[in-house]
């Protein structure tokens, strides 16, 4: 029997702070790029300008030391400051001693060639400018030396500092970049309508099925955490013809010139979720190899090439885009490219092998002279395999999850212990959550057996998933124990500290995301208000848990605004709009517990959003998702969100329940209509969707629960009916008809 995953992770969802921005500021986005007049990009100070390139040449500058004469260091304690006399003086001691030690050399061979002569008089000469030019620039960027264009030559890292400031500063602030999905939605598309329509159908549109139709992205220097790093670029300049280039560095700057490019620093996280939601609607999802373990067995799972957007080089056009002097500067097409899995077929292959070997050593522990041997499918539902990044290409690392190890462990002590199963009671005063276990209970210090397991049980495996491995290393077929000590389990545990010992598990989770724009800010607040409504939910042995009466009736009184929401055939502005993805949240991950599900209603219209067939709508005071609990402890029920996510965790003692899930087939239904609404605020001629049409269908899903020793606990089956959603096409008023031309008469 195959276990369902107990955690439904969704894709990443798609930047919100940098993919969508106020009013005013889309507005100006507009005009910067149409030229239709909301202002001009602040010029930059200096002359010269260039366009911002990579990082290059890098350094913090070194003051010279300043000379002092012998009188000068014996008069004064500390250092005095040089005057002019003091450097001429320096320079020519210098230069003297130069030609002493020169004419000390060479003396023999000047004696006999001309030529020598003239070249070691030249060396002095450059000798002694050097010397008086590094005197003379101490502290000081040199001649010839700016920053993206703006002159620095002669200032000290400060001054420098301020001008770079001054000429880019206000440009970083105040700027914009615009990504277009294509050249021809950056030919043709108008921004204002394009978020228009898109803000029409963000409460219809699944995150996946709005990402895939995204043409076109907003960012700003507040959304991206841009910073202009002028105190760096300033040392940088400092540094060119001193640790930057030496002498060579000082002959081009004073000759021809010496430009360090302007960059900016992003807040990485932001602009990761812009590269994301250009890789969802332009690219193509990669896949790593990686192991899988299933039912004890381990095996490679097959990585295939995607198209990303190479983050180095979005770095690099939103730079550009922000530090651009003109509005058509700060526009771009996002590219993709190609992006091959980061593991081998060898490595994965390797892991397998060595992670197959291991698990059929015999494996067990003692505590107080027992001993208690693991079955492979038990020790394999510790394990988890990820891809870890490196400067040698990426690893395949096996790791062990000390909680889920403790959990194991813990059960198998206390059945042999009293012959019951671990028991549990939760209570809740606000946001604290305290776990109560009921009669004692030996919690298992797993620091030595971790320490057996990663050596003799993941080490082979590790090592081979390491790149450029030669595969997995031979193993001994002898068994594996370990030692394990326990203490008693204090009288009550914060959840955290339960879920670490083991005493508590996650039993399943699951997460749905929305979309979050400013037309979406409603629809927001209502799922946020209900989830901390709901809170920490506690439901006891044998006891029903009810949506309606958890939650009660949502009202504005209550502080529910009004949103999206499904009445009859079309999506209508409704208070409490919004909610039903709470429900569906709660019944996806009631669903992967295995707890029996007591009453449930689908949506009258399909949400692309949910996996088919398991959503949940509610509705005051018929329309409610009941579950229960037929565990022998409390089930807590903890809700989580985020600005375009709600999370839905159950807590409590594991029932061990396997969950599998059969599919039917989608059957038509009655073909949706079409309706026109009219708009007198848009230009004539323009149109958008307002709702997205969709024929009736109908879909069904069956559950079937099995316990740990095999036998099926339940069978559900979840029908759901879906009718059609009407399409709605907002027009302006009509083009005006053009004067037909007159003829000659």
């Amino acid at each position: 029997m195959t276990k369902t995953p107990r955690r439904h992770t969704p894709p990443s969802p798609a930047p919100r702070a940098a993919g969508r921005r106020s009013a005013d500021a889309v507005r100006q986005a507009h005009a910067r790029v149409h030229g239709r007049g909301a202002g001009e990009s602040a010029p930059a100070a200096g002359a010269g300008e260039s366009a911002p390139a990579s990082d290059a040449g890098r350094g913090r500058g070194r003051s010279a030391a300043p000379t002092r004469s012998p009188e000068a260091a014996a008069s004064h304690r500390g250092p005095a400051p040089l005057t002019a006399g003091d450097r001429v003086l320096g320079v020519l001691s210098l230069a003297a001693g130069a030609v002493a030690s020169a004419g000390r050399a060479a003396g023999r061979v000047l004696a006999r060639s001309r030529a020598a002569r003239v070249a070691l008089v030249a060396v002095v000469l450059a000798a002694a400018v050097l010397c008086w030019d590094g005197a003379s620039t101490s502290g000081r960027v040199l001649a010839g030396v700016s920053v993206g264009g703006v002159d620095v030559s002669g200032k000290t890292a400060e001054e420098a500092s301020a001008a770079i400031a001054d000429a880019y500063g206000p440009r970083v602030e105040d700027g914009s970049a615009v990504v277009y999905a294509s050249e021809e939605a950056r030919d043709t598309l108008d921004i204002d309508l394009a978020l228009l329509q898109e803000d029409a159908l963000a409460e219809q549109r699944s995150v996946e099925d709005a990402e895939r139709a995204r043409q076109l992205w907003l960012a700003d220097a507040a959304s991206l955490g841009v910073a202009l790093p002028a105190d760096e670029l300033a040392a940088e300049a400092l540094a060119v013809g001193r640790e930057q280039g030496g002498v060579g560095a000082r002959v081009q700057a004073a000759l021809g010139g010496w430009d360090v490019p302007v960059r900016l620093t992003f807040d990485g996280d932001a602009v990761e979720a812009l590269a994301q939601s250009v890789d969802a609607a332009l690219g193509e999802p990669r896949a790593d190899w990686t192991v899988a373990l299933d039912d004890g067995v381990a095996s490679p799972v097959a990585g295939q090439a995607g198209r990303l957007v190479d983050r180095a080089w979005l770095d690099e056009r939103l730079t550009a885009a922000l530090l651009a002097p003109d509005p058509e500067g700060s526009a771009f097409v996002a590219e993709v490219s190609d992006a091959p899995s980061r593991t081998t077929e060898g490595q994965a292959r390797a892991v397998a092998d060595a992670l197959n070997a291991s698990l059929a050593r015999p494996l067990g522990f003692t505590y107080e002279e027992r001993p208690y041997e693991l079955s492979r499918d038990e020790v394999a539902a510790w394990l988890s395999v990820s891809v870890v990044p490196g400067d040698g290409g990426a690893a395949l690392e096996v790791a062990v999850d000390p909680a889920a190890a403790r959990a194991t462990l813990l059960r198998r002590i206390q059945a042999a212990a009293t012959g019951e199963p671990v028991r549990v009671s939760f209570a809740v005063e606000g946001d604290a959550v305290t776990v109560v276990p009921q009669g004692p209970v030996a919690v298992p210090r797993l620091d030595e057996a971790l320490a057996v397991l990663d050596e003799q049980l993941l080490g082979p495996a590790n090592e081979a998933g390491r790149p450029g491995s030669s595969g997995a290393p031979a193993q001994p077929d002898d068994p594996i124990t370990a030692q394990v000590q326990a203490e008693q389990a204090p009288g009550s545990l914060t959840l955290t500290e339960a879920v670490d010992c083991g005493i508590v598990q996650e039993i399943s989770s699951f997460t749905t995301q929305f979309t979050a724009t400013d037309a979406t800010a409603n629809r927001t607040h209502n799922i946020q208000l209900i989830c901390d409504i709901l809170g920490n939910s506690v439901v006891a042995p044998g006891e029903s848990w009810s949506f309606n009466e958890r939650a009660g009736e949502r009202t504005a009184e209550r502080g529910f605004l009004g949103a999206g929401a499904i009445v009859g055939e079309e999506y209508v502005d409704d208070v409490g709009g919004g909610i039903c993805q709470v429900a569906t949240t709660v019944f996806n991950a009631v669903y992967e517990s295995g707890l029996p599900i007591d009453q449930r209603s689908n949506h009258s219209l399909y949400i692309a959003s949910y996996p088919a067939g398991r959503d949940a709508a509610v509705s005051w005071p018929d329309l409610d998702l009941v579950w229960r609990n037929d565990t022998s402890s409390d089930v807590l029920a903890a809700f989580a969100y985020t600005g375009d996510s709600i999370t839905v965790t159950l807590y409590g003692v594991d029932p061990g329940y396997s969950v599998t899930t059969q599919e039917g087939e989608w059957t038509p239904g009655k073909k949706h209509s079409t309706r026109t609404e009219r708009d007198d605020t848009l230009a004539p001629g323009i149109s958008y969707v307002k709702t997205e049409g969709v024929d009736g269908q109908g879909f069904s899903v069956f559950r079937t629960v099995t316990a740990q020793n095999g036998e099926v606990v339940r069978e559900d089956a979840f029908y759901s009916t879906y009718a059609p959603i009407t399409e709605v096409v907002v027009k302006g008023p009509d083009a005006p008809e053009e004067p037909a031309e007159q003829g000659a008469s």
